[in-house]
């Protein structure tokens, strides 16, 4: 059933679709995938801006799980798109929404909250939130947003530079002196042209073999420009959040089950901030399963959708038999 070259299930189709209204004149969309009387799984996108992808469904066991996944404010096909100054849409709204759609479907708690990226950063602030609703996560290309040491190795020249410097010369020319968060408010301040080299900048290397001319042809289009414009609007507001917070709260989960898949040269969230969380959870007496997946990336390979899709499978079969 799974794909040997993937390491992902099949590809499927969602059974429903829903538009859900969420105030302030946004309107997400929502799908439900796999078994409708499976358990309820949460899936967070990255980004924040990227949208929910069909391969966010293939991680999961159809016949296992009920999946649902959704487009976060002003991406994807939820509504209005993002443009200009963003307009209510913050990580206290993404939260509040995470927790519109359990109610909505009628959900009492989430079997699974998945995320990947800026999306494992959603699931664990979710998570520390609202405990009381959230039965496991698993994680994978863990973000930190509200650690400095993210901030400073994306702007150092002794950081994130050392790996794409023709890129990261190109944003020299736009904000010569400043590093960390004064960095990213800087370029983001400067419009959508600084704001797109800035998140092309990173893109280029999340694959460890990236394709330049997909990622410029991307940022040009209307998705790709609305992406660029909610990762840096969010990105200089440290995401919403205080810093240290997720490592902070980690206490608050330590009693759930905890998959996190870490890609060991992942050079936009680097291995360290997952080791951290994973350590935090077991100072609070946690029991965190944290995978280090070799040859991996921040976009991740085969290797990790495997590691992704038997840690999901582990998931499935503790909650079913508990």
């Amino acid at each position: 059933m799974i794909d040997p070259n993937t390491q992902l299930y099949p590809e499927l189709e969602p059974y429903a679709t829903h538009q859900l209204a969420v105030g302030d004149g946004h309107v997400l969309y929502v799908e439900e995938s796999g078994n409708p009387n499976g358990l309820p799984a949460l899936v967070l996108h990255g980004g924040p801006g990227s949208g929910c992808k069909p391969t966010h469904r293939q991680r999961f066991d159809p016949t296992k799980w009920r999946i649902v996944c959704f487009d976060q404010r002003g991406c994807g096909r939820s509504t209005p798109p993002a443009e200009g100054p963003l307009h209510a849409n913050t990580t206290p709204h993404l939260v509040a929404d995470c927790e519109r759609i359990r109610e909505h479907l009628g959900i009492a708690a989430w079997a699974c909250v998945y995320g990947s990226s800026w999306g494992s950063a959603l699931a664990v602030i979710y998570a520390e939130r609202h405990t009381p609703q959230v039965r496991s996560l698993c994680i994978s290309a863990c973000f930190f947003p509200d650690e400095d040491f993210t901030w400073e190795w994306a702007t150092q020249p002794n950081g994130l530079a050392l790996f794409v410097p023709a890129a990261f010369h190109e944003l020299r020319k736009l904000s010569p002196t400043a590093t960390g968060l004064t960095m990213i408010q800087e370029l983001t301040a400067q419009g959508p042209e600084s704001i797109r080299t800035m998140i092309a900048c990173h893109a280029l290397a999340a694959d460890l073999s990236p394709d330049e001319t997909g990622i410029q042809t991307y940022f040009a289009s209307p998705a790709g420009q609305a992406n660029a414009l909610i990762e840096a609007s969010f990105y200089s507001r440290r995401c919403d959040l205080q810093p240290g917070e997720q490592l902070a709260n980690a206490h608050k989960l330590a009693h759930l089950p905890i998959f996190i898949q870490q890609g060991l040269q992942d050079m936009v969230c680097p291995p360290a901030g997952a080791y951290r969380l994973a350590e935090a959870l077991r100072a609070a007496g946690g029991q965190p399963e944290l995978s280090m997946i070799p040859a991996c990336g921040h976009r991740g390979t085969p290797a990790m959708e495997a590691a992704r899709v038997a840690a999901l499978e582990t998931l499935a079969h503790r909650l079913l038999s508990s």
